[in-house]
């Protein structure tokens, strides 16, 4: 491989190239920027994801636990994705807030709620996992409430006449 050794003039043309082509394609090259910073985002977790799963799979812990924390952390999801489909879907503040602190304080009451339950408190503390109705009912009903937030979202904000 041999470097090609070019005028200083032809970083000039390589700008002035690329400056044409986004004014050609504004949208194209807008979106190829955002996608370059979304994968950026995600490839920042990955190292935290890592290290939490790694954690996770090596602590002694009974694995009776697994579903729970599936269930609890679908909740805090969903939790955050109806908070963040009301702040898209409504223009007003005090709603915001008021849909962000309700959802917060159902975090204890549904803590205590999914640990008492019947088909999770048996097996919490066993060596199996076992994947009850209760556990599944509640799986698809998280990732329901978190499908019907972002169409009903994605609804509403199509129907606004302007984002501003």
């Amino acid at each position: 491989m041999k470097l090609n050794i070019v005028p200083a003039r032809t970083g000039t043309q390589w700008v002035r190239e690329g400056v044409r082509t986004f004014f050609k394609q504004p949208l194209a090259m807008a979106g190829l920027f955002f996608m370059f910073m979304a994968s950026l985002s995600v490839a920042a977790f990955v190292p935290l994801v890592g290290g939490l799963l790694a954690l996770v799979l090596t602590t002694p812990r009974p694995d009776g636990a697994v579903p729970w924390v599936i269930v609890v952390a679908l909740f805090m999801l969903a939790n955050f994705c109806v908070s963040l489909c009301v702040v898209i879907a409504v223009d007003s503040e005090g709603w915001n807030v008021f849909a962000m602190l309700a959802l917060m304080t159902l975090i204890g009451p549904f803590l205590y709620w999914v640990t008492a339950m019947p088909g999770i408190r048996e097996h919490l503390q066993g060596e199996a996992i076992v994947w009850s109705p209760q556990v599944l009912a509640l799986v698809v009903g998280e990732l329901a409430v978190i499908a019907i937030a972002i169409l009903a979202a994605g609804w509403v904000h199509a129907r606004k006449a302007s984002f501003l």
